[in-house]
């Protein structure tokens, strides 16, 4: 898409934020039913994230299936949402399985608001092999739930983008750290691809880290920082299965003006 069309699209998610907030509820009901997709609404995944993608990339969908084609068993995961709209957004049995993690599948409050829009999304759920998972993604027991989804099988694909949602998430830098650690190193599988917006909690040492992992773990995982309308994003590719190297937060958060390249997780 052309910089003016970009241009056009930032001006649009503007005026309908400050739209939705003069109607909030009739905004947020219908948000919460349509939530996001790939591509294409003024609030879509590719107009947040295309900050974030290789210099040459345009197209976030043809970026994400040609850069997971090589796989052999393809899932994924959104994580602060029920996932139905992003994964109606990729070709057609490109993914064997996704999964949507959100505290609730909250369409299902809304069926008697949205029949018509409910069942096509359900139904198309069910044509694609994707389930949504209620419960936080910080929850232990929640964990447990996505490994059964898994069934031994890692996720190509995780996405996160939880808007002010982000705010909810603990404050606590290496608690966060150790969160990140466990989607990455225990769920993300070697080549996959991981998209986030980063927790304000992160957001000042992602320059040193990004600087970090660039320097000195080339080979373990590429990265890629971005913004979009004062949000700070982040793409990584998982190149080998070690752990995600990260900044010593407690260390930093003491003063310390070396950075030992320690996983925290």
């Amino acid at each position: 898409m052309r910089e003016r069309e970009w241009r056009s699209h930032e001006q649009e998610i503007s005026r309908r934020k400050i739209a939705s907030w003069k109607n909030i509820e009739e905004k947020g009901e219908m948000q919460w039913v349509e939530n996001s997709s790939l591509q294409g609404r003024w609030d879509s995944f590719e107009l947040w994230f295309r900050s974030v993608l290789p210099p040459e990339e345009a197209d976030i969908k043809e970026y994400i299936e040609r850069t997971l084609s090589p796989l052999s068993s393809r899932v994924g995961i959104e994580l602060g949402g029920t996932g139905s709209p992003l994964f109606a957004g990729f070709s057609p049995r490109f993914f064997d399985k996704t999964i949507g993690m959100n505290s609730c599948d909250t369409r299902t409050k809304l069926q008697n608001v949205y029949p018509e829009l409910i069942a096509q999304q359900l139904a198309g759920d069910e044509a694609r092999n994707h389930h949504v998972i209620s419960g936080s993604f910080l929850d232990p027991a929640v964990k447990g739930v996505v490994k059964d989804e898994l069934a031994g099988r890692k996720a190509s694909l995780i996405m996160e983008r939880m808007y002010a949602g982000i705010d909810s998430l603990p404050n606590e830098p290496f608690y966060l750290s150790q969160e990140i650690g466990f989607w990455y190193n225990e769920i993300l599988a070697q080549g996959g691809l991981l998209f986030a917006q980063v927790p304000k909690a992160f957001e000042r040492y992602l320059p040193i880290w990004e600087s970090l992992c660039k320097a000195e773990f080339a080979d373990r995982l590429t990265i890629q920082s971005g913004n979009y309308n004062g949000h700070t994003l982040v793409r990584i590719q998982k190149l080998t299965n070690e752990p995600l190297p990260l900044l010593p937060v407690r260390d930093v958060l003491g003063g310390e003006k070396r950075y030992h390249s320690r996983p925290l997780y």
